[in-house]
C-alpha cells in the first residue's frame, strides 16, 4: 500500500486509516460506514473506501 501520491504509508497514515477510519467511525455511525465502504469500493473508479481517502492510501498493483 503506498499513498496517492506513491510515498509509502507512515505510522500516522496508518494509524488514521486504522483506528479512526475503521473503529471510530464504525462506532460513531453504528457500522453503516461499512456498507458506505463497500458501496464506494464497489462503484467508484479508484476503488477506494472511506478509511483508504481519510489517510490517502491507494493499493499498488
Amino acid at each position: 500500500m503506498v499513498k496517492v501520491n506513491g510515498k509509502r504509508l507512515t505510522l500516522l497514515d496508518t494509524f488514521i486509516r486504522e483506528i479512526i477510519g475503521k473503529l471510530v467511525l464504525t462506532y460513531l455511525t453504528l457500522g453503516i460506514n461499512s456498507v458506505i465502504s463497500a458501496a464506494m469500493v464497489a462503484f467508484l473508479t479508484d476503488r477506494r473506501s472511506i478509511h483508504d481517502h481519510l489517510s490517502g492510501k491507494c493499493v499498488d498493483h
